[in-house]
């Protein structure tokens, strides 16, 4: 069984993980790609949105998500190069 304190400290520690780090997140706009996007971010990682849908990352930035948006359809080798 975990702890108060025990679980406080492992908060600590994930939400200091990633600092200093960049990972862009391909269909980050909304789903399971801005859920992961969230927690790449508050374990410290700046995080890069990518999606199809400009509206989608629009709304995300709105909600503090990432520190970029980038819309590429990353089936579409010319945009994944343009990223």
């Amino acid at each position: 069984m975990v702890r108060g304190a025990e679980l406080s400290a492992r908060k600590g520690r994930v939400s200091q993980m990633l600092n200093g780090q960049v990972a862009l997140v391909t269909g980050a706009g909304r789903g399971i790609g801005k859920a992961i996007a969230l927690r790449l971010q508050e374990a410290g990682a700046r995080v890069v949105l990518n999606d199809i849908d400009e509206g989608n990352l629009r709304l995300a930035r709105a909600e503090g998500i990432g520190v970029d948006a980038v819309v590429a359809d990353v089936s579409v080798r010319s945009e994944v190069q343009a990223m």
